[in-house]
């Protein structure tokens, strides 16, 4: 299982964070709106900063956020209580486990920064297991459509999946809602183009031939 970044502590700590936005993502009231009903828990993985987590809590949602440094999560924590809103933020590898129980598991950045299949596929499945059936995945990915020459991609280790790799991963364990073609960010290090996908845990795992 590759990852195209692991140091995380690290680069929070040095402010070496380019896919953070100072906003939340553009699309997220809409998403929201359109398909997860008020109230709903939603686990935001790789919370980073808490821009989006922070954001969901204020529509209302039982949110909670979890990620890999404790740095990112300092200043999240720091950030919501300034806010005044109610979210739960703590450090947690996702991969550990934890609650099974979840509507929805929002991602932006987390799918993508897998470089090969089985990485991917183990993000699937956890994901899966940590949602109740008929859960949602909301999933924002980078797009192999940036047209990025194959050695710029591997050289500056870019996000990019095509519509095979991620359907390679997510195929057994949920059914495709909605794919669409997006803008990642708003800032120049993150308004490249990206998939957002929504996809619902299907009841029994599917065989996918590869």
């Amino acid at each position: 299982m590759k990852q195209l970044t692991t140091d995380f502590e690290a680069r929070f700590r040095r402010g070496d964070t380019p896919w953070e936005d100072p906003h939340p993502w553009h699309g997220l009231e809409e998403l929201m709106r359109r398909f997860v009903p008020s109230e709903a828990t939603i686990l935001d993985v790789g919370c980073g900063l808490g821009t989006n987590a922070l954001r969901l809590a204020s529509l209302g949602y039982r949110v909670v956020g979890i990620d890999v440094s404790p740095s990112a999560i300092e200043t999240a924590e720091a950030r919501r209580a300034a806010a005044g809103v109610s979210c739960e933020l703590r450090v947690a590898d996702f991969f550990a486990g934890g609650r099974e129980d979840l509507d929805v598991v929002f991602d932006r950045g987390c799918f993508h920064g897998f470089a090969d299949g089985a990485g991917r596929s183990r993000f699937a499945a956890t994901v899966a297991a940590a949602l109740r059936p008929a859960g949602l995945w909301i999933d924002i990915s980078g797009s192999s459509d940036n047209g990025d020459s194959p050695e710029r991609v591997h050289d500056l280790g870019l996000p990019r999946l095509t519509l095979a790799d991620m359907a390679l991963a997510i195929e057994p364990y949920f059914e495709t809602v909605e794919i669409r073609g997006d803008v990642f960010g708003q800032t120049p290090d993150t308004d490249f183009r990206a998939f957002v996908g929504v996809f619902r845990r299907r009841v029994r795992r599917l065989t996918v031939q590869a």
